[in-house]
């Protein structure tokens, strides 16, 4: 893995380490994950696109994270996480 790779990977594991202490959960294809396991496999698959999907409560408080895989690939998709969203 180049530096930028896991410079981006370092920053993606913080930011789901601060939802995750903040009571959010993580789920990667419907499967319940830590902040590494959901990064792993969200980065180290390259062929693979996953999209991010904010489930809220009545509050419209966050309360899981759900990273589904989305194929094919999206044609001029190259890598990254290309995830982004305020809470």
């Amino acid at each position: 893995m180049n530096y930028t790779k896991e410079k981006e990977a370092a920053e993606f594991i913080l930011e789901l380490q601060k939802y995750t202490r903040e009571g959010v959960t993580l789920w990667v294809n419907d499967k319940s994950s830590s902040p590494v396991k959901a990064a792993q496999e969200c980065l180290l698959r390259e062929e693979t696109c996953y999209m991010r999907d904010y489930i809220r409560d009545d509050s419209d408080r966050i309360t899981q994270i759900r990273f589904d895989r989305v194929d094919p690939v999206p044609e001029g998709y190259h890598g990254g996480t290309n995830f982004s969203g305020n809470r």
